[in-house]
């Protein structure tokens, strides 16, 4: 601009002032709700994040920046908006030196003083807030009673919801920062290790069951700047109606009962798909697959403790002495260890004391390592690898005994007992 004469320079701007009649300054577009709203009768909300009342939800009083947006009506207002937003001098925006009465701004306008300050004037026209709000026919809306007489309309108000371009900009550069071609570089990595199981200190996040709205369909500029740079594209986060599941954990009556559940807690499902994914691929017998190998092994073993530990917090000591727990002893060890603090039960004392020596005597840990093996390999066969037997089983127990928290001092070696 600075290479222009003087005349066409004025002349130039002077097309982009008298555009600002076509155009409003706004955080939260009407148009992005009913995309023919016309602007000079339709009032699009301006009120930054500290004008707001202050909530603890979550709302665009949480963005502690200033958002600007043009929603105009022609193709004259991208150009306005470009100049306006785009065009940044010591951090902040056009708009924002307009709106504030820069007297810098209105100097840089016109050599003239009378020239700049008509200028000046006319870029002001964006700002409607000085104006009666009014709402739009078709725009969302809702009736509020505001009296006790729902047969008189006099008593109702109406309100407008509002549509934040500051949220949806936040999310939208959150979002494209952890996908496509906008990923940085630092999410790119801390993904690879993700799915590698491998250390890293950065985060990786994940937006599951993400869809979006295409605000202004095939034409965002109809909507407003914003939404042209957007592409439209306004992401929605999942709102999903919770997943329930039983409020208390039920009791693992069987083997069969305690195996099922630890299928199904935490990762476990998930790492067993992993190893057998992995296994299926047959891959080379080197150093790196033994150790990708055992890294999935290492969280299982350490899946097998939390899943003791969740029991032990989720159920009084002494559960196990119930008449219809069919756990085998070894079971009952792991699952039930403060039961050895209670008092014998009378004409149960026999039965007490031996509990106490078995846990003492300390081999029961091989046993349920053993078991969690050979429920491993039935798990691995279900996912098709056929050709795992008693030297895997020894493989996944010896990894089970020295990843679990066992309480106990015992011995390493493969027990003969098995699962149901």
């Amino acid at each position: 601009m600075a290479d222009k004469p003087d005349a066409d320079f004025v002349e130039w701007l002077s097309n982009k002032a008298r555009a600002a009649r076509e155009v409003q300054v706004a955080t939260h577009p009407v148009r992005a709700t009913y995309p023919k709203a016309h602007v000079n009768e339709t009032t699009s909300p301006f009120v930054q994040w500290d004008e707001l009342p202050q909530h603890q939800e979550i709302g665009t009083h949480d963005l502690k920046h200033k958002v600007w947006d043009i929603p105009g009506n022609s193709a004259s207002s991208l150009p306005l908006g470009k100049f306006l937003l785009g065009v940044v001098v010591d951090g902040q925006p056009l708009i924002h030196w307009l709106l504030s009465g820069d007297a810098d701004f209105v100097a840089a306008l016109s050599d003239d003083g009378e020239t700049a300050t008509r200028l000046a004037t006319e870029f002001r026209q964006i700002d409607h807030t000085s104006q009666s709000p009014a709402s739009h026919l078709m725009a969302k809306q809702i009736y509020w009673l505001a009296g006790s007489e729902p047969t008189n309309n006099a008593q109702f108000i109406q309100l407008q919801p509002c549509f934040s371009i500051g949220m949806s900009l936040v999310l939208y550069d959150e979002i494209n920062a952890t996908y496509g071609r906008n990923e940085t570089e630092d999410h790119k990595r801390a993904r690879e290790a993700y799915f590698k199981r491998e250390p890293d200190t950065g985060t990786y996040r994940q937006y599951r069951d993400l869809a979006y709205l295409k605000v202004g369909g095939s034409h965002p500029k109809n909507v407003s700047y914003q939404y042209q740079k957007m592409g439209g594209r306004n992401y929605l986060l999942a709102s999903l109606p919770p997943r329930w599941t039983q409020s208390r954990t039920r009791r693992p009556l069987n083997p069969d009962d305690v195996w099922n559940q630890f299928h199904h807690f935490g990762e476990v499902r998930a790492l067993v798909k992993l190893l057998a994914d992995f296994l299926k691929t047959d891959p080379p017998p080197t150093m790196e697959t033994r150790q990708k190998r055992e890294a999935i092994e290492t969280e299982l073993g350490q899946q097998l403790a939390i899943f003791a530990a969740f029991i032990h917090n989720r159920f009084d000591p002494g559960w196990t002495r119930a008449s219809d727990c069919e756990l085998h002893d070894a079971e009952k060890l792991w699952l039930d260890p403060e039961r050895i603090e209670l008092p014998p039960r009378e004409g149960f004392e026999a039965a007490d004391e031996a509990f106490i020596a078995a846990y003492e005597r300390g081999d029961w840990p091989d046993e349920i390592a053993g078991r969690f093996a050979l429920w491993l390999n039935a798990r691995l066969r279900d996912a098709g690898i056929t050709d795992v037997g008693d030297s895997e089983a020894k493989h996944w127990a010896r990894q089970a005994i020295v990843e679990a928290d066992w309480p106990a001092t015992i011995q390493r070696r493969m027990p003969t007992g098995g699962i149901a």
